[in-house]
C-alpha cells in the first residue's frame, strides 16, 4: 500500500481525470515521488485491469515488446484479438495499423475498465535531429493511439506527448516532511524537521537516504543531520552511510547494484540455500531503508544509491559480479536478461552460447527486441569460430523477426559461411527469404 504524503489534492484531481477515460502525465524531477503517485493511483483504481510498462532502454523499449505485454494482459482480462494475431505470426505484427486496430478492437470490448500507464517515459524522446530512434518514435505513436480508447497514465520528468491534464510534483513542503517524518515513526523536533526540509529540498529519494543512514547510525535525527555534508549530494551521503555497514553488507549491495531489474531475492535467503547468513542481510538492509522488495519475489536497491555503488566498483570487480549475477538468472530461466550479464562481463562468446540454443523460447517469450538490443552490441571481431557464425545468424533471424530484412542480408553478407557448417543451411535459407522480401527475387533464389 502506497503511503502518499501532501499528494492527496493532485491525487484527487489525477483520478477524477482518468475516471472519464482521459489521460493524465505526471511531471517532475528525480526522486520528487512520481513513480509513487502513480502507483497510489493504480491502487486507487476501481477495476483490477490495471496495466504498468516501465520504459528500460535495451530492455523493452521497442514495439515489439510492448504488444507481447500489452496482448497478454488484454487477453487475460478477456479480450484477445490481438494476442491471437501475434501467436499466429510467431510473436510479431509487421502491420503498425493492423496492431492498433486490434489493440482498439480489444480495449473496446473489455467489460472492466482499463488503466494504461506507462512509466519513464521521457526516456523515448529525441534530444536532437541526429538522436532520433525510428523504434522509439514508432513506440510512442502507438501509445498515443492508445488516448482515444483508455484512460492512460503517462509518468516522465517531462512531458513528451499530448494530454488532457498535465501535473508538476515538487518537492515536500516543510510541514509535510514533518507529516512524513511521522509516518516513518522518527522522534523529531520541528527544528529537525526545518533542517531536513532545506537539505534535502523535499525531494523524497533523498529523504528516504537520509532516513537511512539516521536508522544505520543508530543516532537521533539531530546527530544523524550534524554529520550531514553541507551540499545535498547522493554520493557524499552515500560515503557517510557505508561506514556504518559491514563487510558482508556492502558485498551484498555491491552484488545487487548490477542487476538493472529486481534481482531473486531467494538467491540470498535460507530458502534459496545460501544459508540463514545471507537472509539476515537481506532483512538488516530492509530495515535499514537501503533495499525494496517489489513484491513477486524480487529485490532491488534504493535507486538513490545504486548507481553510486555500481559506479564506485573496480571494474575487475564489475565483471566478476556480472557474472554471478548471470549465473543466479540462468539457474532460474532468464537466459535473456543472463545473456546481457554475460556481455556486460566481457564474455561475449558465453553470452551467444547461451542464448542461441534457446532462441525459439526467448522469442517466444517476447525477449526478440531485448535480445537483438544486447547482441547488436557485440562485434564479430569479439568472438571466434562456431560463435562467430551463431552470432550473424541470431542477429539476422531477429532483424527479420522485428522486419528489418536489410540488415538481415547485410549481416549475413559479413559473415563466411564454409560448404561443411551446419549453420550455414539455416544461414542460407534466412538470407533468401530476406532478399525476397526487398525484392531481389534472382539473388533469393540464387
Amino acid at each position: 500500500q502506497t503511503q502518499l504524503v501532501g499528494r492527496s489534492r493532485l491525487l484527487h484531481q489525477a483520478l477524477e481525470t482518468l475516471l472519464n477515460g482521459k489521460s493524465v502525465t505526471l511531471t517532475g524531477a528525480g526522486g520528487v515521488g512520481k513513480t509513487s503517485l502513480g502507483l497510489a493511483l493504480g491502487e486507487e483504481w476501481p477495476t483490477p485491469a490495471l496495466f504498468w510498462y516501465t520504459i528500460r532502454p535495451g530492455v523493452n523499449d521497442s514495439l515489439h515488446s510492448l504488444l507481447f505485454a500489452l496482448g497478454y494482459f488484454l487477453q487475460q482480462q478477456g479480450a484477445s484479438l490481438l494476442w491471437q494475431q501475434l501467436v499466429a505470426n510467431h510473436g510479431q505484427i509487421k502491420d503498425f495499423q493492423l496492431a492498433v486496430g486490434l489493440m482498439q478492437s480489444d480495449l473496446r470490448a473489455l467489460v472492466q475498465r482499463p488503466l494504461l500507464c506507462f512509466d519513464e517515459i521521457d526516456l523515448l524522446r529525441r534530444l536532437t535531429l541526429e538522436d532520433e530512434n525510428p523504434r522509439h518514435t514508432q513506440l510512442l505513436e502507438f501509445i498515443d493511439a492508445l488516448r482515444p480508447v483508455s484512460a492512460l497514465l503517462l509518468i516522465g520528468q517531462q512531458s513528451v506527448l499530448e494530454s488532457d491534464l498535465v501535473l508538476r510534483l515538487d518537492g515536500l513542503g516543510p510541514s509535510e516532511v514533518e507529516e512524513w517524518l511521522d509516518q516513518q515513526t522518527v522522534p523529531h523536533s520541528a527544528e529537525d524537521g526545518e533542517r531536513l526540509h532545506l537539505y534535502t529540498q523535499g525531494n523524497p529519494r533523498l529523504l528516504e537516504l537520509c532516513l537511512a543512514l539516521t536508522r544505520s547510525s543508530g543516532a537521533t535525527l539531530s546527530h544523524a543531520l550534524d554529520q550531514l555534508p553541507q551540499s545535498p549530494a547522493v554520493s557524499a551521503l552515500w560515503q557517510r552511510l557505508q561506514r556504518r555497514l559491514n563487510g558482508q553488507e556492502r558485498q551484498l549491495l555491491a552484488q545487487l547494484a548490477v542487476f538493472r531489474s529486481p534481482a531473486p531475492v531467494d538467491a540470498w535467503n535460507a530458502s534459496g540455500g545460501t544459508g540463514e547468513e545471507d537472509d539476515n542481510l537481506v532483512q538488516a538492509l530492509l530495515g535499514r531503508n537501503l533495499l525494496r522488495l517489489d513484491g513477486q519475489g524480487g529485490v532491488y536497491l534504493l535507486p538513490a544509491v545504486r548507481d553510486v555503488i555500481y559506479h564506485d566498483l573496480a571494474i575487475e570487480t564489475r565483471q566478476q559480479l556480472h557474472q554471478q549475477a548471470a549465473a543466479i538468472l540462468q539457474q532460474r530461466g532468464e537466459i535473456t536478461e543472463a545473456a546481457w550479464h554475460l556481455l556486460v562481463a566481457d564474455q561475449p562468446e558465453q553470452a551467444v552460447a547461451l542464448w542461441f540454443p534457446q532462441r525459439e523460447e526467448e522469442i517466444r517469450r517476447g525477449a526478440a527486441a531485448t535480445a537483438l538490443a544486447i547482441f547488436e552490441q557485440v562485434s564479430q571481431h569479439r568472438v571466434a569460430g562456431k560463435a562467430r557464425q551463431q552470432l550473424a545468424l541470431l542477429r539476422a533471424e531477429l532483424y527479420q523477426l522485428l522486419g528489418e530484412p536489410d540488415k538481415t542480408s547485410a549481416t549475413l553478407s559479413e559473415s563466411q559461411w564454409p560448404a561443411d557448417s551446419e549453420l550455414a543451411v539455416d544461414a542460407a535459407r534466412l538470407w533468401g527469404d530476406a532478399l525476397d522480401a526487398t525484392g531481389r527475387s534472382d539473388a533469393a533464389l540464387e
